[in-house]
């Protein structure tokens, strides 16, 4: 193994030679000759984290919309301030008395802000209740969301973002991604098109108005009714005959209650009827618990930066503020300690804005600066904390976000970053090892341009690969 790395840094140095760090700025002031920036706008800092040593700066102060950059802060806030062994806690309790497998009481989903619980959770907890042998529910079954305030979006979210599923309604109790799986596929010539959804819940309606045809006339278009705000699919247009199955990702509408509805459907099919109906209440103290499932961040934190995912990042800020300051949670007290983590970079917190967890916030306005300084702060502390929020981000060429992008150059394998992408915005910060040996922390955020985001992200990749050969 040891002579094998031996011989991949051989091969990489004779493939792409290396370049001191004059050759560095000049091939990096170069690519602001492309024809992107006769309007856009892009900012760039690289920091040698040995010495602290800015190695290059251009446009690194000012304020830019850094999108989906922001998980870069409140994931190492959230290192630093919850820690990586943090447990989300998810647990389902009732009240009452249990007599001849009659449960003569209600059943309570207690929500604890776990960004990944699944529909196999939800089958879970419902066997929990099966296996007290109760056979039916004479009450309700509530979803209690007491650990977070009401508000189901963040400040300055885009209403016409509704319904992709990266804009997940919030919630302490979630499921699937707050969001459902939505199959289609051709049932016969002029015929409604089949629908599957993934998980299926009771309370979904499906509006299909789709066929199946030889030769499509009109696209096939599948949506949720969000102007209405309501669960109900929307499946309408064509779909040819020849094509085997189309997918889209829809965010739910009140997530609590979809998982309540999973779990009410998964109790009937393990035989156990509720006469009850469904709603939000918070648990008695008196509650006896049934089952609990927890979550270290530590299993939350690879998804959240690997996939980029806004649900994982919104729900570790709150989680983040309520272990600090009590329930309910809000964003307001978990960007408290986003404040804290600049301070403790060297930085004063009213020089930006954050707004939310995620990025999906146009309101947040950082620097490609303090991007890198947040960064240089996270190699300089705990070791174990370091590895841990290096090691989840993508990397480029291998996977995450970064899985198909600088493929067969000098920063595959050599970049872990996070990506961040909004209309008009693209991002990338994180770490460089160079093909010399030299650990690199750095940012570059471009905006202001119009259409696809491909240039942006080409530049980018281009500011990788030339840090990467450095000597």
């Amino acid at each position: 193994m040891k002579y094998a790395i031996l011989l991949a840094a051989l091969l990489a140095r004779v493939a792409f030679p290396q370049i001191s760090e004059n050759e560095m700025r000049s091939e990096l002031d170069d690519l602001y000759d492309r024809s992107l920036f006769r309007s856009a706008l892009a900012a760039v800092n690289v920091v040698d984290l040995k010495d602290g040593e800015t190695l290059y700066r251009k446009n690194d102060r000012l304020l830019m919309t850094p999108a989906s950059n922001v998980k870069l802060y409140t994931t190492a806030a959230a290192l630093l301030y919850l820690g990586e062994d943090y447990e989300f806690t998810t647990q389902v309790g009732y009240i009452g008395e249990i007599h001849d497998s009659v449960l003569y009481g209600d059943a309570y989903a207690v929500g604890g802000m776990d960004p990944d619980l699944t529909f196999e959770d939800v089958r879970e907890f419902a066997r929990g209740i099966a296996d007290l042998g109760v056979k039916e529910i004479r009450g309700d079954l509530y979803a209690d969301v007491s650990a977070m305030d009401s508000l189901f979006w963040g400040e300055g979210w885009m209403w016409d973002d509704d319904p992709s599923s990266d804009s997940p309604y919030l919630t302490p109790l979630t499921v699937n991604d707050n969001a459902m799986w939505v199959r289609v596929f051709p049932n016969g010539e002029d015929s409604a098109v089949g629908v599957e959804i993934i998980p299926a819940a009771s309370c979904v309606e499906i509006e299909n108005r789709a066929l199946a045809r030889m030769t499509p006339v009109e696209d096939l278009e599948i949506t949720r009714d969000f102007v209405n705000r309501r669960n109900a699919v929307i499946i309408k247009g064509d779909m040819s005959l020849y094509e085997d199955e189309d997918w889209e990702i829809l965010n739910v509408y009140e997530p609590a209650m979809y998982f309540m509805t999973l779990m009410r459907d998964c109790l009937d099919t393990l035989g156990v009827s509720v006469s009850g109906g469904i709603d939000y209440a918070t648990t008695p103290p008196i509650a006896r618990p049934i089952h609990t499932i927890r979550r270290p961040f530590a299993d939350v934190i690879d998804n959240l930066n690997k996939e980029s995912d806004n649900l994982s990042a919104e729900l570790t800020l709150r989680a983040m503020g309520a272990f600090r300051e009590g329930t309910p949670a809000t964003a307001e007290k978990g960007l408290a300690y986003v404040d804290s983590l600049i301070v403790a970079s060297g930085r004063d917190p009213k020089d930006y804005r954050f707004a939310d967890g995620s990025g999906l916030s146009r309101y947040n306005l950082t620097t490609a600066d303090l991007t890198t300084q947040v960064l240089r702060a996270m190699y300089n502390g705990d070791r174990r904390t370091f590895e841990t929020f290096k090691g989840s981000l993508p990397v480029a060429g291998e996977d995450g976000t970064l899985k198909r992008r600088m493929r067969g150059t000098s920063a595959e394998g050599r970049v872990f970053a996070k990506t961040g992408t909004m209309s008009g915005v693209s991002a990338l910060s994180g770490y460089v090892e160079t093909i010399g040996g030299r650990q690199l922390a750095f940012s570059i955020m471009v905006q202001r341009y119009v259409g696809s985001s491909r240039y942006a992200k080409r530049f980018e990749d281009d500011v990788c690969e030339i840090l990467a050969r450095l000597e």
